[in-house]
């Protein structure tokens, strides 16, 4: 439970969570929508398995595990009782991949510097996060130690 909150609440760049899709913070700009990124229910179909359900290079099967997945939004919200109407976008065939340059596209990770003594951000994944306010101390504790000595980079 704790791994699908977290998938759900965290974004990887260059996708957004799906909770800023399903709460409307996250406003598709002009990469994206050139990418046919829309922002509402498809979209977060593409975050879970992007190309494999979304575009058109996904596959048969694939597609239809996206309109399953549609179907069962809309039931959910009629369970509910609230109104699916409302809803226009609940499959992804239209999008392609989240684009580097789109809206949610942000360095989101730390690596070492190679050039200086000091922590820079990266798209790639690494071991430390910009969701985490403190690894930015301890990539450069971990690559550098601290000047001051041990009571600014502790040990756990």
């Amino acid at each position: 439970m704790a791994a699908a909150l977290w998938f759900y609440m965290t974004p990887q760049s260059p996708k957004p969570s799906m909770h800023e899709i399903m709460t409307g913070y996250f406003t598709p700009n002009s990469a994206d929508t050139t990418a046919g990124i829309k922002g509402q229910f498809g979209s977060t179909i593409n975050v879970i398995n992007g190309g494999l359900e979304c575009g058109t290079s996904a596959r048969t099967a694939w597609k239809k595990k996206a309109v399953n997945r549609g179907k069962y939004f809309k039931k959910f919200l009629d369970d509910m009782g609230l109104d699916e109407t409302l809803e226009t976008d609940l499959g992804c065939t239209g999008e392609n991949d989240f684009p580097s340059g789109g809206a949610a596209s942000v360095k989101s990770f730390i690596k070492e510097s190679s050039s200086t003594n000091k922590c820079e951000f990266t798209n790639d994944q690494t071991g430390y996060s910009l969701f985490d306010p403190d690894d930015y101390k301890r990539c450069v504790c971990d690559h550098w130690g601290s000047p001051k000595g041990e009571s600014e980079c502790p040990q756990a």
